[in-house]
């Protein structure tokens, strides 16, 4: 699904996966901030509302009514040279999905900086051998089976053919935490 969040003075644009019947999955760096977020899938749009923002590992969960698109799963953890494919909504004006080759390069433990580059955090992720651009934030890196792998968060600064995702353990214990929520939380400031 293509994610929209007025925000900062404009429109903040990502990806995100279906999870369940009424839940949709993104990083949270593509609703920071913003108010007023839409889920835009093949039967339409629908408002979306944030029921968890984790700045840390860049994981946020909607809850959203309305879905048609079928519920994809979390899968187990894959090795370095399994193939797949990155889905999600590259480019400030496409509204097409766009599907692309990738493989896994490595999986480790990075740490880095949250969000809002402020405190340390440790994330397990996939380097990705794949063309990631602007707008692929939150959506899935899923294996031929339909299993998520895991889920795409940035684009490499030096090489336009590699791209990170968060894996599906990372990703496991937000889902769980957001499973009964229904109520909004706040999605912080604007991260620019």
């Amino acid at each position: 699904v293509r994610v929209l969040a007025p925000a900062c003075g404009g429109s903040r644009l990502g990806s995100g996966w279906v999870s369940s019947s009424s839940t949709v999955v993104t990083n949270a760096h593509v609703v920071a901030g913003g108010s007023d977020v839409t889920v835009q899938e093949g039967a339409g749009s629908h408002p979306a509302t944030v029921v968890l923002f984790d700045p840390a590992t860049d994981v946020a969960v909607l809850r959203v009514e309305d879905l048609s698109g079928p519920p994809l799963r979390l899968g187990g953890p894959v090795g370095k040279g399994v193939g797949g494919a990155v889905l999600g909504y590259p480019g400030l004006a496409q509204g097409r999905l766009s599907v692309g080759a990738a493989a896994v390069q490595d999986r480790r433990p990075a740490t880095g900086l949250d969000i809002y580059n402020r405190d340390r955090v440790t994330r397990e992720i996939y380097q990705l051998r794949a063309s990631v651009q602007e707008g692929d934030s939150g959506g899935p890196f899923v294996r031929p089976s339909g299993r998520v792998a895991g889920m795409v968060f940035a684009a490499s600064t030096t090489d336009a053919n590699v791209g990170f995702a968060l894996t599906a353990a990372e990703i496991s214990d937000e889902l769980a935490a957001a499973e009964a929520r229904t109520e909004p939380v706040s999605t912080g400031p604007c991260t620019h």
